[in-house]
């Protein structure tokens, strides 16, 4: 029983895939006679091929792939005293799914064809492959297979066999064949020794015809692999590093972009003595008044100057100018506490406080008889035009804005509508626990701004709407007016300033020491050189790892 192979044989094979030669060529180089005696390759069409005209063979992997189990099936046949004495391309075949098989075992001994009558005895075999001694007739032996499949060998290389012009039979006797080309790694040296005319001198088995480039294909896969995988790497590897590149790029940039608006935050605002100075300098006189008013609402500096911190919410980037927000009463009556106790301040008369609702509401009217103020060229402000000098929830988006913006009123002063609520001095309501401010704030509607606007809390409450405006007079008539009066009201126990166990003590009590603004431009310098030097140290590791994998490989 035999099996259908469904395929073709290596010698269609060869024809087809590496210009090989055909059947009828090797028909022709065996019997074809021109001239004297000489067999000549004659082409598919039938003319005579070109001597020494090229041909193509296949690729080495592409050879020891269909070799190598064929090299094994012999090696088997072998150990089991069968010789085939017919190895040729014309006896093996090729499945569709591109495994080899070998054909014609066991009838080598008893097919005789006509053209292996080349020597006057009877031998099996096919001339362009048969071994001198099988050309001699000598008793069959493996040796004959190992020079039959190193021709085969050769042939699928070179794109024909060692020997097809000329008197055949005598040069495999006696003429070495041409040398296959090939590196240190290809198994041409290998199959060149199975070739050798002694069989004492053959490689003592098919798998050893390929033995190096069995060897070398297994280490050919395996370079093929490792630098596939290799190539993978570095194309994986080069979209890391370029990723890390780009990362390290956008962290420096970013961290030099967060360092210079930090220290031009911090350059912007203004030092400890300018930020006091502009509190004394612009206090504006109200007519017909004893009393002096803050031309703006107290800004984040100036707290910053006198308190050492910022307690505001809205004080990031350059919002130096924009009012101190979320401060309770009795933070403005520790404010004034510390403001009033700095030599500046004593040395420029001024005792500094909070309004009280009338002298608020009368400074923010400026002379007007409406719901708002009144502007300097005599405009009265009403609510359809109070986004002039306000900041409100139709125009604020959510937040404060730097004093002085929107138009004054017509004493100067900016910002008394709007922006913050500005908490008021002056005596409780009658539950004792409610004070006073005035003027709505961003989050306020309109409505909310006006003049007699106000809302009552208690003097704990801290909120992002609270803030505050100066008042002063000259110190020994209204400084002391008002701690007498703050100490009176406590004493009854009802008082604002219940929650200042002395007054006098608080307003007098001096600045922490840290109120210059602290580390200043160090911080940002810091965390620049700290981003740096981890980005460097990351960049270093994965090119210390990289390198690491490239030896291991």
């Amino acid at each position: 029983v035999m099996d259908y192979i469904d395929g073709e044989t290596l010698d269609d094979y060869l024809a087809e895939c590496g210009d090989g030669f055909s059947t009828q060529r090797r028909r022709d180089a065996e019997c074809a006679e021109v001239g004297d005696g000489v067999a000549a390759a004659l082409r598919d069409d039938g003319r005579a091929r070109t001597p020494g005209a090229p041909l193509g063979g296949l690729p080495e992997s592409e050879v020891l792939r269909i070799l190598r189990p064929i090299a094994a099936a012999l090696d088997y046949a072998h150990s089991e005293g069968v010789v085939h004495r017919d190895v040729k391309p014309a006896n093996i075949m090729i499945r569709k799914d591109g495994t080899p098989f070998i054909l014609d075992f066991g009838i080598a001994r008893e097919i005789q064809e006509t053209m292996t009558r080349v020597t006057g005895k009877l031998s099996s075999g096919t001339l362009l492959y048969m071994s001198p001694e099988q050309l001699n007739g000598d008793a069959p032996k493996p040796a004959q297979d190992v020079y039959s499949f190193a021709a085969m060998a050769y042939e699928c290389l070179k794109g024909e066999p060692p020997f097809v012009r000329g008197d055949i039979s005598d040069q495999i006797k006696n003429k070495v064949p041409e040398s296959l080309p090939g590196g240190p790694r290809s198994c041409a040296a290998a199959i060149m020794s199975g070739l050798a005319k002694n069989p004492e001198d053959r490689p003592p088995s098919c798998a050893a015809v390929l033995g190096e480039g069995i060897g070398r294909v297994e280490h050919v896969e395996r370079v093929e692999h490792a630098e596939s995988d290799r190539g993978g790497a570095r194309r994986r590897g080069g979209l890391v590093k370029a990723l890390v590149k780009v990362v390290s790029a956008f962290a420096l940039i970013g961290a030099f972009v967060l360092g210079a608006l930090f220290v031009a935050d911090w350059m912007g605002r203004p030092s400890k003595k300018d930020a006091i100075q502009s509190i004394i300098a612009n206090m504006v006189k109200i007519p017909d008044k004893g009393f002096k008013m803050g031309m703006y609402e107290v800004t984040q500096a100036q707290w910053q100057a006198v308190m050492g911190e910022n307690p505001s919410k809205f004080k990031y980037w350059f919002k130096w100018n924009n009012p101190v927000e979320n401060v309770s009463w009795n933070d403005c009556k520790k404010f004034l506490g510390r403001l009033n106790a700095l030599p500046e301040v004593e040395a420029s008369g001024l005792a500094f406080r909070l309004p009280t609702e009338e002298e608020w509401e009368y400074a923010c009217k400026a002379g007007g008889t409406g719901d708002y103020c009144r502007l300097a060229d005599g405009t009265e402000i009403t609510e359809s035009i109070v986004a002039r000098v306000a900041w409100y929830d139709d125009n604020s988006e959510d937040e404060t804005h730097p004093v002085g913006q929107k138009k004054p009123n017509a004493f100067g002063l900016y910002d008394m509508h709007g922006n913050v609520w500005e908490w008021c001095g002056g005596k409780e309501n009658a539950s004792g626990t409610l004070l006073a401010l005035r003027g709505g704030s961003w989050g306020s509607c309109a409505r909310e701004c006006r003049s007699s606007g106000r809302g009552r809390l208690h003097p704990r409450d801290r909120d992002w709407v609270y803030g505050f405006r100066l008042c002063c007079s000259v110190k020994d008539e209204a400084y002391g007016e008002q701690v007498e009066r703050d100490r009176a009201d406590r004493q009854q126990g009802h008082g604002a300033c219940a929650a200042i166990e002395d007054p006098l003590d608080e307003y007098l009590a001096p600045a922490p020491s840290h109120q210059q603004g602290g580390m200043g431009p160090i911080v940002p310098i810091v965390m620049i050189v700290i981003v740096v030097y981890l980005v460097r140290s990351a960049v270093r590791r994965y090119s210390k790892n990289r390198g690491l994998r490239k030896n291991d490989g």
